[in-house]
């Protein structure tokens, strides 16, 4: 009995060019089944953004239709992050499923982590540890669970596009970064280095740079179909920067609900402690990377 639980949990098998065991996929498995349960526990808490912002937009959404709503100018953000909300729209339970798609993105950008560190040091159990720690982290269930923000949106496709820049993939790593872009402005604060590379000729080339603004005008197809200005869609931005004055926020904006502080570190940091007990085992040697970063 003890060879034949030997033998299955240690049997191999690939996913592309990685080499897994059966103890790698069901610790996966928990990791993330635990991520899942952290996060289900502060879905009723409904943040001051969300009474404050987005549960208006939801109600747009509901008064106008889909198209309506696509086609007026009803919030601050986007269009590709209206199509999200006119998704979660649809169900019984918006709120929810706006923040079910937050946390859907959790868990890409964590396997965009996980390809970047196997990118990076030709390890795949390494790889899996990047996973566990990316999904566990607290500022990322926070965002997701609580907060119902969509940061992990934006920062999945910019951790893609590294991933494209590690392979020497210019055009694709641009493309991602139009990606970005089109859901968050803060995706420029990646773009000094791909102005470094474009410089120093390496990896990028310059007619990549305009797959930036044709990704973020292909995303915003729907939105023009439905009737939406060009204009509104290119001075998103730019009525962005005149609605906030405030460099922070302060932190009496924690203390928005009877849940504390110490109460909501003690779900999150349970859960973590049960799953990186479980996820030691990864955090072994690395192996010597493969990837240059000479060509960068």
């Amino acid at each position: 009995m003890d060879r034949f639980l030997s033998t299955f949990l240690y049997k191999e098998f690939k996913i592309g060019k990685a080499t897994f065991t059966t103890m790698d996929a069901l610790t996966v498995l928990i990791v993330s089944l635990l991520a899942i349960v952290a996060r289900l526990s502060l879905f009723p808490i409904k943040s001051l953004d969300f009474d404050s912002f987005l549960s208006d937009w939801l109600g747009y959404i509901h008064k106008y239709g889909v198209w309506g709503s696509l086609r007026l100018s009803i919030s601050d953000y986007t269009s590709p992050y209206m199509y999200l909300m006119c998704i979660a729209s649809r169900f019984e339970n918006d709120f929810y499923a706006l923040k079910a798609v937050s946390v859907i993105f959790d868990f890409i950008g964590a396997i965009a982590i996980g390809l970047l560190v196997s990118q990076l040091t030709g390890d795949s159990r390494k790889a899996l540890l990047g996973y566990f720690i990316t999904i566990l982290c607290p500022t990322v269930i926070i965002n997701s669970a609580w907060w119902c923000q969509c940061d992990m949106i934006y920062s999945s496709f910019i951790i893609f596009a590294l991933v494209s820049l590690f392979k020497d993939k210019g055009a694709l790593c641009c493309f991602f970064l139009g990606l970005a872009f089109s859901f968050k402005l803060q995706t420029v604060f990646i773009f000094p280095l791909i102005l470094i590379l474009l410089v120093k000729g390496r990896t990028i080339k310059i007619w990549h740079l305009f797959l930036i603004p044709l990704a973020y005008l292909v995303m915003h197809i729907p939105a023009l179909i439905a009737g939406r200005p060009i204009v509104q869609v290119m001075k998103i931005y730019l009525n962005q920067s005149q609605s906030y004055g405030e460099w922070t926020l302060n932190i009496c904006f924690w203390m928005e609900h009877s849940i504390t502080v110490i109460q909501l570190k003690l779900v999150i940091w349970g859960y973590a402690s049960l799953s990186v007990q479980s996820a030691l085992p990864y955090g072994g040697c690395v192996k010597k990377s493969s990837v240059s970063t000479a060509k960068l």
